[in-house]
């Protein structure tokens, strides 16, 4: 008997040991994006990696949003978009595309998410500064960002202005700008939270 238990039991583990399984996979999308843009890395990602739980996260209706709401708020959303879903529980992977980098950046710096690895694409993380990078935003939009990038109204309607970083107002940039300065820990006090 107990040599057929012991039998059984190096099956068992003999084929668990086989099974492979993947850490799920969370996936943001840059600005004036949706969900939907990251379908082909998503895809890409599945058929690499059969039976893996991959996820983009969208936040609010994803193209407007994506510039319409301050990263604080986006960040926000973000972690609690991805903590409530319960496939992410034991912990995943992340991957931020442009400013989605910096969404999942702040992700990680804020909220106690359980990532593993965190891969950032063409991500902006010392900020942008000129309107030439920013032809995908509206005119309106542009024009907003290159001339009050650090009024408050704008910190807090505009995603962009969070990490605007003009060289030639880098006092106003430290003192005012409401995202990046803060997650670059860029401040005359550190927050050791980071990481």
């Amino acid at each position: 008997m107990l040599l057929s238990f012991l039998s059984s039991f190096i099956v068992v583990c003999v084929h668990l040991s086989h099974a492979v399984t993947f850490r799920p996979v969370v996936l943001m999308h840059g600005v004036t994006a949706t969900a939907a843009d990251m379908d082909e890395l998503a895809g890409w990602i599945r058929d690499t990696y059969q039976g893996i739980y991959v996820v983009a996260i969208e936040i609010g209706n994803g193209y407007e949003d994506s510039f319409l709401f301050p990263l604080n708020k986006q960040v926000q959303i973000f972690c609690q978009t991805v903590s409530s879903d319960p496939k992410l529980q034991q912990g995943f992977n992340m991957i931020g595309v442009s400013q989605g980098s910096l969404i999942v950046r702040g992700a990680v710096e804020r909220c106690s998410l359980p990532v593993y690895n965190l891969i950032t694409l063409v991500g902006v993380h010392q900020g942008v500064f000129g309107i030439p990078g920013l032809q995908m935003l509206p005119p309106p939009i542009r024009e907003l960002v290159s001339k009050y990038a650090y009024e408050d109204s704008v910190q807090k309607i505009v995603s962009v202005a969070g990490y605007w970083r003009d060289p030639f107002q880098l006092d106003k940039y430290y003192a005012k700008s409401q995202y990046l300065p803060d997650i670059n820990n860029e401040g005359t006090t550190r927050n050791e939270t980071y990481r």
